[in-house]
């Protein structure tokens, strides 16, 4: 009796870690979703492997939520198959956790501000108005300025009839001064590499986190 007792404990137990782990499967989803929203503008100044981590958030999520599902009805039968089933695919999303976990740490070293601010001067340097419509937008959406700072538009040897996002015959120095909504723009090499490590670390700890409560 005393066994049957222990048995229907442990049962509930299982049940109830695995409804906690379908919560944290939905949340690791939307997550995914928010930063596939989130790298939609910077998608040009990162490598394939950091783009497609809000994919494999998704996929993990998505796997994690199945795995929720098979645990509860190992938990209510005593299948010894369903259970080694089980332990394989828990330990298959582990090591798809670990990866996505070292993708990001490591992507975080290599969002620098001066292999991004490379790409952003080809994009003004380039002859395709789409390029360098595309960094404006870049200006727009993160409130920046230039690659290092406003007085590239002047520095530079490249001409897009813009100061920022903003439309001007010449760029000048005394229109930049004059404009204090201008001057005090941060540049958008240092902004974008701040936002890609930024969403880096939050992605590799999220999924460190959910490694470590699946392992205890």
């Amino acid at each position: 009796m005393k066994l049957q007792v222990n048995e229907t404990a442990v049962k509930v137990a299982l049940v109830a870690f695995n409804f906690v782990f379908s919560i944290l499967s939905v949340a690791l989803i939307a997550l995914g979703v928010v930063y596939v929203d989130d790298l939609v503008l910077p998608k040009k100044y990162i490598g394939l492997d950091f783009f497609e981590l809000p994919t494999l958030l998704i996929v993990l999520g998505s796997l994690s939520f199945v795995a929720s599902l098979a645990g509860c009805y190992c938990a209510r039968t005593d299948s010894q198959r369903l259970t080694k089933f089980f332990i394989i695919f828990l330990s298959v999303l582990l090591a798809l956790q670990l990866t996505i976990s070292l993708i990001s740490f490591l992507n975080m070293g290599n969002a620098t501000s001066s292999k991004i601010g490379a790409i952003m001067r080809n994009q003004l340097q380039s002859e395709d108005e789409v390029e360098k419509e595309s960094f404006h937008n870049i200006e727009s959406h993160y409130a920046c300025c230039g690659i290092d700072s406003p007085n590239d538009y002047v520095d530079a040897d490249f001409e897009t009839g813009k100061c920022c996002s903003n439309k001007v015959g010449v760029c000048t120095t005394e229109h930049i001064q004059n404009s204090t909504s201008l001057s005090q723009k941060p540049g958008c090499a240092i902004t974008v590499a701040n936002v890609i490590r930024r969403i880096a670390l939050e992605i590799g700890c999220y999924s460190t986190n959910y490694l470590l409560i699946n392992v205890y």
